[in-house]
């Protein structure tokens, strides 16, 4: 799906080789706006095994602190009669804050309760802060990175490596 949105469109390719770029320059430059909607537009269009890679990068950086914050998050929304979402099954807080789990209950969020992705990803979140917001365009550069590669698109700065996490201190 990827390979399509960006083969089709040659400004996508261009816009997202800037944003990998300021991103690898210096990613507490990107905004929290940016972040949240460039990481929207990646997971709503990734396969499930490259964004699974992309939080496993992505959220390990988070503290434990924050990634148990998120994960609360999703299962207090999984508690609750009255949200549509029902992808909180992990036995365990710390199994639940895998970078992973929190990924595909991100995923499934954006898929069963929008609202609860905007409100997971909103001011009053973990992710809401510099560090969140690098995880969150760690995570969008990371598969955008991958992409773009794979289709020898050259992305300028990158000189063919690829984006895999945090290459400097937040």
């Amino acid at each position: 799906m990827l390979q399509k949105f960006f083969g089709s469109n040659p400004q996508a390719q261009q816009d997202y080789g800037d944003f990998i770029q300021r991103y690898q320059d210096d990613p507490t430059n990107i905004s929290d706006e940016e972040a949240a909607r460039r990481y929207r537009e990646m997971m709503r269009h990734a396969p499930p095994d490259l964004a699974e890679q992309a939080h496993e990068h992505a959220f390990g950086q988070l503290p434990q602190r924050d990634r148990r914050a998120l994960a609360d998050r999703y299962r207090d929304a999984a508690s609750d009669p009255n949200r549509p979402f029902d992808s909180y099954n992990y036995d365990t807080p710390d199994a639940a804050a895998d970078p992973r789990n929190l990924g595909r209950m991100g995923h499934q969020a954006q898929e069963q309760d929008p609202d609860l992705f905007d409100k997971v990803l909103g001011k009053d979140s973990p992710l809401n802060s510099t560090l969140g917001r690098a995880a969150l365009a760690g995570a969008a550069a990371f598969i955008a990175s991958r992409v773009l590669s794979g289709q020898g698109i050259g992305v300028p700065g990158l000189s063919g490596k690829q984006v895999g996490g945090f290459d400097k201190r937040i």
